[in-house]
């Protein structure tokens, strides 16, 4: 009973770690990928303003002056507000009597009566215009820079997390609303700040960060060196298995020959 319950033991063993073994296989590559992929992650840290959003665009509208970002929001936001920041447009700049850059800029031509200022589709509405998030918009593209920049009093990521899918609006210069994009699609780029990109009808939130492949790559590798560690655990146990096996055997094998021998003593 003892000899047949230790071959199924053994048995048990073999199959456990011809599975484990041929998922290790499978994983070892993989895990291989995975870590090349997450090791370009390793030491990033933003050198950048958390609190600026930048706002490219491209393909826009005839007569777009400025590219503003929609959320849904409305008074019973505790950031509300009827009338907030108006853009500032870069209309020069120059370099003053220390060296220092200067910049000359003015307010977009928008009031409370403008087009944007009223608008409101669906509960999105001027995110400029209508939250206190909303320190300084310097619309600076149109003079010749790649992107707009929106300073805000929280991280782009909260108001993200916050507001959820944006969409933006192409408004002119006196505040009419030219066109409005899609809701943003949402990528991840580890070298690039926080940005929103307009381009015709659609719309994208780049997020500085890791997109969730590099967390499933992650569990890739911890799966994997976790199935190592329990592929080498059952290795022992079963080599243990086997040597205590063997002595048993080695033990009652003995005894048999000791009272074989006795045996044969008593008969002489």
């Amino acid at each position: 009973m003892s000899e047949k319950t230790d071959k199924n033991a053994n048995r048990i063993f073999e199959k456990i770690i011809s599975i484990l073994k041929k998922i290790w296989v499978v994983m070892i590559p993989l895990s291989i990928l995975c870590l090349a992929y997450v090791s370009k992650s390793f030491h990033r840290i933003p050198h950048f303003d958390r609190t600026q959003l930048e706002i490219e665009y491209s393909d826009v509208p005839e007569g777009t002056a400025y590219v503003d970002v929609l959320v849904k929001i409305d008074s019973s936001d505790e950031n509300y507000t009827d009338f907030n920041v108006i853009p500032q447009k870069l209309i020069s700049k120059g370099i003053d009597n220390e060296g220092s850059s200067v910049f000359n800029s003015e307010p977009i031509d928008i009031n409370k009566n403008s087009e944007i200022a009223k608008y409101d589709d669906d509960g999105y509405k001027s995110l400029s215009l209508h939250s206190t998030y909303v320190k300084d918009f310097d619309v600076v593209k149109p003079y010749g820079y790649e992107h707009d920049d929106m300073m805000l009093k929280c991280s782009a990521e909260k108001l993200y997390k916050q507001y959820g899918k944006f969409r933006l609006a192409y408004v002119g210069k006196n505040g009419e609303v030219l066109g409005v994009t899609k809701k943003t699609s949402h990528t991840y780029d580890i070298d690039e700040p926080y940005k929103v990109i307009a381009d015709g009808d659609k719309a994208t939130y780049s997020t500085w960060g890791n997109s969730p492949l590099f967390y499933v790559a992650v569990y890739i590798i911890r799966i994997t060196f976790y199935v190592t560690i329990i592929i080498i655990a059952v290795a022992i146990i079963n080599h243990s298995a086997e040597k205590i096996s063997w002595d048993s055997w080695v033990r009652e094998q003995t005894r048999k020959d000791r009272d074989n021998n006795g045996e044969s003593g008593r008969n002489l």
